[in-house]
């Protein structure tokens, strides 16, 4: 397979999103240095820098592609950048600088977008001014919203932060309608933390952005832990009890904890330990009471307060949050916040019955599903199953839900997700409803029953990426990529998803870029798994 660096740069225009096209050139391209380069870009994502540099520098040593070895170095200039190494990026931005007229005409405007937020983000006289600018780059749509952060940046510094915030908001439509994942994340988180404290309100509404778009276009944990740490300041401002979830997201995000379940394991903790934080708040709370005659809980809080306890229990704490009159603040601790997280959550779970009697049953399954499915790590605190061998009964279906908190909690999400879950989960949502009539539907419910626990995380990956995927691309599908665009039984690996498609209602072309999104390892396991099921 042969791909010009031109048709390489309009496949890379979609960022992350190109993932799935490297994977297949990774596999199917015979050019050495071409294979590198689509190493490389995957290993930036996975922010292994270190292997990253070792890739670029071979291709930049050895390529006789000279529009490849510019763009390697360009790539280079951009790792540096992430990682903040300022010689190296004065020594790169400069070198492109002085060479900029060697550049071949189709790198320019990708090129200069890189150069010109370099330029506006670092204020050095070492640092060259190019002159003659390409005016490729306002005319790249994909590099348009880079061009406008540098812009918006310069505004954040200069103090003007409505500006710079109506420049990110053009960044982010221009990246929507692209869509490039990185674009939109960056256009809403950067727009967010600069006016928080300038104007709130407004903060707050992008935010809420920022928490669903992420959840719809990136599938990587790892790359959003700004994000969330953006999400939980707004939270926590705003004095917001999802501030504990989001917060659970970030640990999770930079690997502090290993199993976001564990934040549904919280819900249902009856005992806490008595803690100098926690005698603080409750201090705190007790001193700032209008009569003191009105609180019926000396005994439970003497006891505590002396330390004559070292654990207390979950409705003793419920006792004093109504008593005391606490709501929610971050800043105190877990035993109280997850007290009044239960309280929110039963409050929610008795007003969404009603809506949840009101749909009809295959409504009731699909929503119930989209939620396991959009959910961090399988719930196995869930009995999918069971919830539909008894989706008529509403009395049972209730009962089962009410047997513990993160129960609760998972109906409640079936309506009211956070907005970071409400995009995964639309995602399932999108692809389930593809399988129109009652028979595909069915014969994908039954399939995905009989699926062990690491075989349900697999699908939904694979579910949330086939919805991601179900776009027109700005590049010919047909004419770059033919091998994926075209179905072929004699193809062992087409063969197996287009049987699988027919039978379930998906569209096997965008299941194709979805099955290419894993590893070589999970395509594997992914073709095992669906070839056991085919009716072909």
């Amino acid at each position: 397979m042969i791909l010009n660096t031109n048709s390489l740069l309009e496949i890379i225009s979609y960022g992350r999103y190109s993932k799935p096209f490297l994977n297949f050139l990774i596999e199917n391209d015979d050019r050495e240095d071409f294979v590198y380069f689509y190493k490389s870009r995957k290993l930036s994502w996975l922010r292994k820098h270190e292997d990253t540099f070792i890739f670029l520098e071979k291709i930049i040593d050895s390529t006789d592609n000279n529009s490849l070895r510019f763009l390697s170095i360009s790539s280079l200039l951009q790792s540096y950048i992430n990682i903040k190494d300022l010689d190296n990026i004065k020594k790169y931005y400069n070198y492109l600088v002085d060479n900029f007229k060697n550049i071949p005409e189709l790198l320019r405007g990708n090129i200069s977008t890189i150069l010109i937020s370099v330029k506006n983000s670092i204020y050095d006289r070492n640092y060259k001014t190019l002159r003659a600018w390409s005016h490729n780059h306002k005319k790249d749509l994909a590099n348009k919203p880079f061009k406008y952060f540098a812009q918006a940046r310069k505004k954040t510094k200069a103090g003007e932060h409505e500006e710079a915030f109506e420049i990110y908001d053009r960044a982010f439509e221009i990246a929507l309608s692209y869509p490039h994942p990185t674009a939109i994340s960056v256009a809403l988180n950067d727009s967010t933390w600069n006016i928080r404290n300038h104007n709130f309100k407004l903060a707050k509404k992008q935010c809420k952005k920022l928490e669903y778009y992420d959840g719809y276009y990136i599938g990587g944990l790892n790359f959003l832990d700004q994000d969330f740490d953006t999400i939980c300041h707004i939270k926590r401002e705003e004095k917001d009890v999802n501030y504990l979830e989001y917060y659970y997201l970030y640990l999770y995000s930079i690997n502090k904890i290993k199993h976001f379940n564990k934040f549904y394991e919280k819900l249902d903790n009856m005992v806490y330990k008595n803690s100098k934080n926690l005698r603080y708040h409750l201090k705190k709370h007790y001193y700032n009471l209008d009569s003191k005659n009105s609180f019926n809980y000396n005994d439970i809080y003497n006891e505590i307060i002396r330390n004559k306890k070292s654990e207390i229990k979950s409705e003793e704490i419920q006792s004093l949050i109504t008593s005391l009159k606490i709501s929610f603040d971050a800043n105190q601790p877990d035993a109280i916040n997850y007290e009044l997280l239960k309280n929110h959550i039963n409050i929610k779970f008795d007003s969404l019955k009603k809506k949840y009697s009101r749909l009809p049953f295959i409504k009731r399954k699909i929503f119930i599903l989209s939620t396991y499915m959009a959910y961090i790590e399988t719930p196995n605190f869930i009995n999918l199953k069971y919830l539909f061998d008894y989706i008529k009964d509403d009395s049972t279906c209730f009962d089962y839900y009410n047997t513990n908190n993160k129960r609760k909690k998972f109906f409640i999400d079936i309506f009211k997700p956070v907005g970071f879950l409400g995009g995964r989960k639309d995602l399932i949502i999108n692809a389930l409803n593809e399988m129109r009539n009652k028979e595909k539907i069915n014969n994908f419910f039954n399939f995905y029953l009989d699926l062990n626990s690491e075989q349900q995380s697999l699908f939904n990956i694979f579910l949330r990426n086939y919805s991601r995927y179900h776009i027109d691309f700005r590049f010919s599908l047909r004419e770059y990529l033919p091998d994926i665009f075209y179905s072929d039984n004699s193809v062992e690996w087409k063969r197996i998803i287009k049987n699988f498609c027919m039978d379930n209602g998906l569209f096997f072309r965008t299941a194709f870029i979805a099955f290419w999104c894993f590893d070589k390892d999970k395509r594997k396991l992914f073709l095992d798994i669906i070839k056991r099921t085919s009716y072909h």
